[in-house]
């Protein structure tokens, strides 16, 4: 038993993230159902989703177990061929595509209600892939590393969620989340001397942890609200490449806080609205620290979802959703970035759940991340090289009560 444990945490563990339907970094959604509604779940807890967005819907979920699968069809096209004539590359000329292959990840969550402080307290554990992108192009940004460096780079978390929740009462409950991540990086990019990174594209790992916590409030039946917040995640510092990341290869996880709605106007239609900030300017490390001082220099995002969910039928569901955020990375920094460079904004999708009996139910959904490009303006370096990306993405579910 113990050893059948270990094997599937290695898989999880090491399982590769590629570019997928993100904000900045992070995935849109977390499991089909969160996904399918444009990230919404603040206030209408439906899955284990509720791990990460508000540990306190816990209260409201019955004792269950959920498995996911993701995957992910991305395209990532570069061109700096107008860029300064001693870094733009003209091989690159036209736009060369990434080598971005299909990536499927899964992931695993349970839900316990227990009998304790008078049936009021829940618990919860997922493995959960939360954040990642990899770029592999054929040609080198720049015109000194010969197309033999500089064409990669990988990153990816994955973490484990321990949260428990507190009913108050009929209308208040409270939540606490755990946060345990693992992250691994890997490049072969070019140093600021125009060398290959002395991490020569091995993989690097690093463990971090973090906190949540979220108020659930439901004064009626038909309406519910939430907040929750995440703290920056601390993580250890990706050594072997120290030459190519700020203050040692740290690379810390932002903190962020989430806000939503969810309002019935009908008997079986549901509408919720969330707002998410993401603090990637603050993250202590690679996202935070400004392209000048050797980090990615990222941008505060400001991200709105839409999510609206129909029971067609007493076993079928009907979603669709929304979701915007403003590119993390600003265009001024595009060029020097084209190596770590998520820039999805615009999101929109659907899905649709079916309840097989009282027991098993099973869930899917499609995302469409809408191709956007960045191009480097002009007066800077590297003006006129631009980014362009876009992502079909689908995941199935199952949710079993037990």
């Amino acid at each position: 038993m113990k050893k059948n444990i270990g094997l599937v945490l290695s898989v999880f563990l090491l399982w590769p993230l590629q570019l997928m339907a993100l904000n900045g970094a992070q995935l849109t959604g977390f499991t089909a159902i969160n996904e399918s509604l444009g990230g919404t779940g603040v206030a209408l807890p439906q899955d284990t989703s509720t791990l990460l967005v508000n540990p306190a819907g816990l209260s409201q979920l019955p004792r269950s177990v959920d498995f996911n699968i993701l995957t992910a069809f991305p395209k990532s096209v570069m061109d700096t061929s107008a860029g300064a004539p001693a870094a733009g590359n003209a091989t690159t000329a036209g736009g060369v595509t990434s080598n971005d292959d299909p990536v499927i990840l899964p992931g695993g969550s349970f839900i316990l209600p227990t009998a304790w402080l008078d049936n009021r307290l829940s618990f919860g554990m997922g493995i959960i892939p939360v954040a990642g992108f990899s770029l592999d192009y054929p040609a080198s940004r720049a015109t000194i590393t010969g197309n033999a460096f500089d064409t990669h780079t990988y990153y990816g978390v994955l973490k484990i969620v321990e949260a428990a929740a507190y009913k108050i009462n009929d209308q208040w409950s409270v939540g606490l989340a755990v946060h345990v991540n693992h992250a691994q990086f890997a490049t072969n990019s070019a140093t600021t001397a125009g060398t290959q990174t002395t991490g020569l594209d091995r993989m690097d790992s690093s463990f971090g942890i973090g906190g949540g916590v979220g108020v659930l409030y439901k004064p009626f039946d038909f309406l519910s609200a939430g907040v929750s917040y995440t703290t920056e995640q601390w993580m250890q510092d990706f050594t072997r490449y120290a030459d190519v990341l700020p203050t040692g290869g740290t690379v810390n996880f932002p903190q962020q806080a989430n806000a939503g709605i969810s309002v019935r106007p009908l008997e079986k239609l549901w509408v919720s609205t969330d707002f998410r900030w993401i603090n990637w300017p603050g993250a202590n490390g690679a996202f935070g620290t400004s392209v000048a001082g050797g980090g990615l220099g990222w941008q505060n995002q400001f991200i709105g979802m839409l999510g609206v969910q129909y029971e067609l039928l007493d076993c079928l569901t009907l979603r669709g959703g929304y979701n915007y955020g403003r590119s993390a990375i600003p265009a001024s920094s595009i060029f020097l970035s084209q190596l770590a460079s998520p820039i999805s904004e615009h999101h929109v999708g659907g899905g649709f759940g079916f309840k097989l009996n009282e027991t098993v139910r099973m869930d899917f959904s499609y995302l469409r991340t809408l191709s956007n490009t960045v191009t480097q303006p002009p007066a800077t370096a590297g003006a006129g090289n631009f980014t362009t990306q876009s992502v079909h993405q689908m995941s199935s579910q199952v949710g079993i009560k037990f």
